[in-house]
């Protein structure tokens, strides 16, 4: 799934980005692509590796510390202190927060909540 997720998050990955990505060797990278393509997952090469239509894909399923890590990432000083980013960051959130898991969603929420009532607390104490 990692090499999956690699080439749909990023374009124009050769074998050799991968493998450096994947910590593995090209010729595994090889394999796998051959084994990406014998299952049906329309791929190409065209000046790196790229899928011919991303339907295919399953909805991306964050747990919930890596969907915790992308909110406070979201919401850090670094990205609030620039208008666009800011903006950008809050419709993205909403997006991500849209696809939560069930499993997930009452946790995510509840943890949420306390980091920004403790934000809060600190920015009036």
């Amino acid at each position: 799934m990692l090499i999956l997720n690699l080439i749909r998050a990023r374009k124009n990955l050769s074998a050799k980005d991968l493998a450096k990505e994947c910590g593995v060797s090209e010729r595994t990278i090889y394999r796998d692509i051959n084994a990406i393509s014998k299952a049906d997952i329309p791929i190409y090469y065209n000046n790196g590796y790229k899928f011919l239509t991303d339907a295919f894909l399953p909805p991306l399923n964050l747990s919930l510390d890596e969907n915790l890590a992308l909110y406070m990432g979201l919401n850090s000083e670094d990205v609030n202190s620039q208008a666009a980013l800011k903006s950008a960051g809050k419709t993205a959130l909403a997006k991500i927060e849209s696809l939560l898991s069930e499993t997930i969603r009452d946790d995510y929420f509840a943890i949420r909540t306390h980091i920004e009532t403790h934000n809060n607390q600190e920015e009036q104490g």
